[in-house]
């Protein structure tokens, strides 16, 4: 009978656009190997709530490690995370997924978990730029470019230091076929890493070398694959060309970026 009386409480508080918190628990269910692909952030967060002590891999997650990500993300953000390590799964689920409504089902739930982080962060979280890459991916997945173009500009309005929305962006042009804007977008990115991005070099690299500048794409190969860049396939390209990533000649500069307006 005290059962039949919460439901009816809750059902009563949503149509009154109220949510007990026993009613709005989070359940996010997944997967050991899902689980195992979040950030230790989204992981530490996921341990920390009831939804947590319901499985082996997250169980016996180390408290420690729970305050520390509590700490390093702020308390506003680290109560928030969880949605949007939500939202990458969904995203992951739905380039997955063969069924055309099942994906677009997933690709929805991924937009919407984001977003429910993202409109309740503090305006200096870490975690915002991350977040607007998601959408972007996400938008990509839509087909809808314009949309994903503006979260991936977004994330670099926010803050500009960081690399992976300028390689987001730029993979994005490549996919259009805009060879020469993405090359832009990557050198814009360079630049304002202060050059410290092998995900930009190792980028750079394979464009350059589809739009034909073999010596331009080993400079850039060689700086990412000196910075621990893990993936073979660029210098793979170029060996199959002859070219091995020993130093080239001094003459042989990185292009410049074409000075184009703002967004």
């Amino acid at each position: 009978m005290v059962k039949i009386l919460r439901v009816r409480l809750a059902f009563l508080l949503l149509c009154c656009g109220l949510v007990p918190g026993w009613a709005a628990a989070y359940s996010f269910d997944m997967s050991e190997v899902e689980f195992s692909n979040w950030p230790m952030y989204c992981q530490a967060r996921y341990a920390s709530l009831d939804v947590g002590l319901t499985h082996s891999f997250s169980i016996n997650y180390s408290r420690s490690l729970i305050e520390q990500a509590r700490e390093q993300l702020g308390a506003a953000t680290f109560e928030r995370v969880q949605h949007w390590c939500a939202g990458a799964t969904w995203l992951t689920r739905a380039r997955l997924q063969t069924d055309p409504k099942m994906r677009e089902f997933q690709l929805n739930e991924a937009k919407v978990e984001s977003l429910f982080t993202l409109r309740g962060l503090p305006p200096n979280s870490s975690i915002i730029p991350s977040i607007y890459v998601t959408l972007g991916l996400i938008c990509q997945e839509q087909q809808d470019n314009n949309c994903a173009s503006e979260n991936f500009e977004k994330a670099i309005e926010t803050r500009p230091t960081e690399a992976a929305p300028y390689s987001a962006l730029a993979l994005l042009h490549r996919k259009r076929k805009q060879l020469d804007v993405a090359r832009d977008v990557l050198i814009r990115g360079d630049v304002a890493v202060g050059g410290q991005s092998a995900e930009i070099h190792y980028n750079l690299g394979l464009i350059l070398l589809e739009m034909g500048d073999a010596d331009g794409a080993v400079v850039y190969a060689r700086k990412a694959y000196l910075e621990g860049y893990p993936l073979p396939g660029l210098k793979k390209k170029l060996k199959q060309l002859g070219r091995s990533l020993e130093p080239v000649p001094e003459s042989v500069q990185p292009p410049q970026a074409v000075q184009v307006p703002p967004p």
